[in-house]
């Protein structure tokens, strides 16, 4: 109730304006969330680009066996002033308004629930995790709701350096033997979470973790993925 009556005293004090038309009272209107572009490569190998039925890969493409992206990003845009602002300012409203907008359609969700068994996000450091109060992969992983095993079967041994600050090289050097996995019980297949690809550095990393403790196939399903003609 306390928290409550703090957050209105501050909302009141400083009121919010709309990211995109500055309208005042919501951290993002309706109308402009409605401008947020929907990913429109999902049917093509996220490595080749060659037409691939729900995202998977060709053989031998790449470790990841699929990849599926929600929404497209692009730098300086709303949605990742929306992901900033969640993310590293711990401004809760901007995910409660976005996240009803986050949702799968329902073929390729049913398709997801019968070819998979588990469903797991990147994971943060412990000091990270503290620092922000909540891993944002996870959250967007619980807003998806698919009806399978949702545990965190990965686990961060080190923190790293932000990614966004280097080059595709210096993430993969960044990232090498970042993440370690708990051994599966009687599961094949798991649906790894984040909340943006851009290199799919983070995403083949945790791929290969996962793959050497027995997974047999390991997809990706990110809430926002670069345009092509914007990754690095």
């Amino acid at each position: 109730m306390i928290k409550k009556i703090f957050k209105n005293l501050i909302e009141w004090l400083f009121p919010f304006y709309c990211l995109g038309c500055q309208q005042e009272g919501l951290t993002v209107c309706e109308s402009c969330l409605a401008d947020i572009k929907a990913y429109s490569d999902n049917n093509k190998c996220c490595y080749c680009g060659a037409s691939s039925e729900r995202g998977l890969s060709c053989p031998g493409c790449g470790p990841l066996d699929g990849l599926w992206a929600i929404f497209e990003y692009q730098k300086n845009q709303l949605l990742s002033e929306i992901l900033h602002n969640w993310k590293y300012n711990q401004i809760e409203d901007f995910w409660l308004n976005f996240r009803d907008k986050v949702f799968l359609p329902t073929e390729f969700k049913c398709w997801l629930e019968s070819e998979f068994q588990a469903i797991t996000w990147i994971p943060m450091s412990q000091s990270k995790w503290k620092l922000r109060g909540f891993n944002q992969s996870e959250v967007i992983a619980g807003q998806i709701s698919l009806k399978l095993k949702c545990e965190e079967f990965l686990n961060k041994v080190t923190d790293t350096k932000a990614q966004m600050s280097l080059s595709r090289q210096e993430r993969l050097i960044n990232l090498k033997d970042l993440f370690q996995a708990n051994e599966r019980n009687t599961e094949r297949a798991i649906i790894i979470v984040d909340d943006i690809s851009t290199t799919k550095a983070t995403l083949e990393e945790a791929c290969r973790a996962l793959k050497a403790a027995g997974w047999e196939k390991v997809y990706g399903l990110v809430l926002a993925r670069q345009a092509t003609s914007d990754r690095i």
